[in-house]
């Protein structure tokens, strides 16, 4: 797996790439996310097979999806304000009683009635009362396809004047990578959100700064790329891990950093490490910790229904493992963990997928196997004894709640995205095969969850809300 990641950043160096332009900026700024993403998951998926089977009814359900969750917060978009936030419905959590965001609640307390959340609507999820929010304005980021539905429909007719310098370069890396991306369909996407946010920001005479959670998207960096026209602070908060292997964040120097954020509020120091010389300035990247896991970890009682679970299975058996999938390698670890429960009868292996499905309730799983419907990573993991996964970004906060990791080196996906972080063998341990997976969940004589703790400074600045709003307030004092 490593072998293919480092074949599209060799393509992406070797091709200049810092060609394929639009109207004067470098279109690979934004379009290398859409490569990087399909070509990273068909590498790392084995389940692929009947992927595009009914792929026009999944089409025009995401069209009729998108027209319908268009529409929240319709007339938010006209509230002038001094700061925006751009998340996704996705990292909603109940935090201090109310629906808020995990990532930037310490964001919306600070900013309160002054921040305006730009939110992508997640599939299945659905608005609740505005009472049940921490926040009070809102509106849904995907208001930005009705609202530039016109322009988008021009430029994609035969006699448009859309013009895409490159095309032959793109037409390459894609025989190069064996994908196809709707490259013009992407630029006409970004370029319309990109003028659209250009005139919407131009109005907002207050607005000082904007707040991206995962800068990676056409609607994001179209309004990065505004927000620099117009003089506007960007500031992206860490969403996940980012290390060497994560080419989102491995960014190449010729192509411009006209989409990329001004500074990157990350979780701990070691990022700087990870990113020197590639993403943005070094001085801009500063560690702010979690707010959301330092919430979680100092107010357990919120979790009493899942601490009396996890006890429940302690009386049964010697020690549970919490296991979190991923939907590109979901199969193969299902089935890992399932050989790993028949083989160690007295050890309880709790399965957290990505997603839930009911496909898992036709499986035929060993009982010490229990695949999790109703409490996810952060209900269970403080109390449990081990976490395993294969390169889940929970590998960091296990350690964060004193619980120490396995990964399980499926295609060497672990090793390429964890070695160099998270490199303490006290803590985490790496297995290449079943027979080494089993051995060490039977007989790893466990560190304390005090120590653990200790080690995961490295990783999550502690007193994150002080040092956000610290940290904010120096930025904004000093532009």
């Amino acid at each position: 797996m490593n072998n293919a990641i480092e074949f599209f950043s060799e393509v992406e160096n070797k091709l200049p790439v810092e060609n394929i332009k639009y109207d004067d900026i470098c279109a690979w700024q934004f379009l290398r996310q859409s490569y990087r993403e399909k070509y990273t998951n068909t590498s790392i998926s084995s389940s692929n097979i009947n992927k595009n089977k009914f792929k026009i009814f999944k089409n025009i359900y995401l069209i009729i999806s998108i027209f319908k969750k268009s529409f929240r917060g319709f007339f938010n978009y006209y509230k002038q304000k001094k700061y925006i936030l751009f998340t996704s419905q996705i990292n909603e959590k109940v935090i201090e009683g109310k629906i808020s965001d995990k990532f930037s609640h310490h964001l919306i307390k600070y900013l309160k009635d002054e921040l305006l959340i730009f939110q992508i609507p997640s599939s299945g999820s659905k608005i609740k009362k505005k009472s049940d929010y921490y926040y009070s304005a809102c509106v849904s980021s995907w208001t930005m396809y009705l609202r530039c539905l016109p322009e988008i429909v021009y430029n994609l007719l035969p006699f448009s004047k859309f013009k895409l310098q490159g095309q032959n370069i793109l037409n390459e890396i894609e025989k190069k990578l064996n994908i196809k991306v709707n490259y013009k369909f992407k630029t006409v996407l970004f370029f319309a959100f990109y003028r659209r946010f250009l005139k919407y920001f131009k109005k907002n005479k207050n607005l000082k700064c904007i707040f991206i959670e995962c800068y990676m998207g056409i609607i994001h960096q179209s309004a990065i790329y505004a927000a620099k026209k117009c003089g506007i602070i960007s500031i992206e908060l860490q969403h996940g891990i980012i290390s060497k292997a994560h080419l989102g964040y491995i960014v190449p120097q010729k192509i411009g950093r006209d989409s990329f954020p001004d500074y990157l509020f990350t979780f701990g120091d070691y990022v700087k490490d990870v990113l020197k010389n590639s993403f943005i300035n070094n001085k801009n990247i500063i560690p702010t910790g979690s707010y959301y896991l330092e919430y979680l970890g100092n107010n357990k009682n919120i979790f009493n229904n899942s601490y009396d679970y996890c006890n429940s299975l302690h009386k049964s058996y010697q020690k549970l493992v919490a296991v979190t999938g991923q939907v590109t390698i979901d199969r193969q670890l299902l089935e890992i963990i399932r050989v790993a429960a028949l083989t160690l009868p007295e050890i309880v292996f709790l399965y957290i997928p990505r997603k839930y499905n009911e496909h898992y309730k036709a499986l035929k799983l060993p009982q010490n196997m229990i695949i999790c419907e109703n409490f996810g990573f952060y209900e269970l993991i403080q109390f449990c004894d081990l976490h395993a996964t294969v390169y889940s970004t929970c590998a960091l906060e296990s350690v964060f709640f004193g619980i120490p990791n396995i990964l399980y080196n499926l295609n060497n996906l672990s090793r390429y995205y964890y070695q160099e972080i998270l490199d303490n063998e006290n803590y985490t341990r790496y297995c290449d095969d079943m027979q080494s997976f089993i051995d060490t969940v039977n007989n790893w004589n466990l560190p304390s969850k005090e120590e653990v703790k200790s080690y995961s400074v490295k990783f999550y600045e502690p007193e994150s809300e002080k040092k956000l709003v610290n940290s904010l307030k120096t930025i904004l004092n000093h532009t």
